[in-house]
């Protein structure tokens, strides 16, 4: 398997998930990555949804939106890695303690890189896709670049929680 499609069987493999959405940019260079996703959709019941290159921060929200998420856990293709239990317990930890926000990475590491995920509310994702700052069309901040967690990170009224490696 490519990186890409490791990522998208180990997502299926996390406890709690209801649906696997792959959110890849609208522009043509991504038409071929499209077509292979269409064809991995049925295999690992993925949905595909495209949306602004330079604002992941939109495009999450727009995932969200298709599939009328109300929590949305966060994994990047670039975490090929990723340990489905380790993403359960997250999502768990994060309905536990009813949080907006909730990482294995954020404030402190304690997994390895390439563990990274994090989860957050619907409320929070459209609340950072309405908030975040837009730098221009072509060039978005770094808040809108990754899915707006560094903005759910700042906010003082938003609830978080880290779960840790030994727990």
């Amino acid at each position: 398997r490519c990186v890409l499609e490791e990522v998208l069987f180990r997502c299926k493999g996390i406890p709690g998930v209801d649906v696997v959405v792959c959110a890849i940019p609208d522009t043509a260079e991504n038409d071929i990555l499209a077509g292979q996703l269409d064809r991995w959709a049925a295999l690992y019941v993925v949905q595909v949804v495209r949306g602004p290159e330079h604002d992941v921060l939109a495009r999450y929200a727009k995932a969200a939106e298709a599939v009328n998420a109300d929590v949305i856990l966060r994994i990047t293709s670039d975490c090929p890695q990723l340990d489905p239990e380790v993403c359960g317990k997250l999502l768990e930890l994060r309905e536990r303690h009813d949080a907006g926000f909730a990482s294995n990475s954020w404030p402190a590491r304690s997994f390895p890189v390439g563990y990274d995920c994090e989860v957050f509310t619907r409320e929070v994702l459209d609340r950072a896709n309405a908030e975040a700052p837009h730098e221009s069309a072509s060039v978005a901040p770094l808040d809108r670049e990754h899915a707006g967690c560094g903005w759910m990170q700042r906010q003082p009224d938003i609830k978080k929680t880290l779960l840790k490696a030994m727990e």
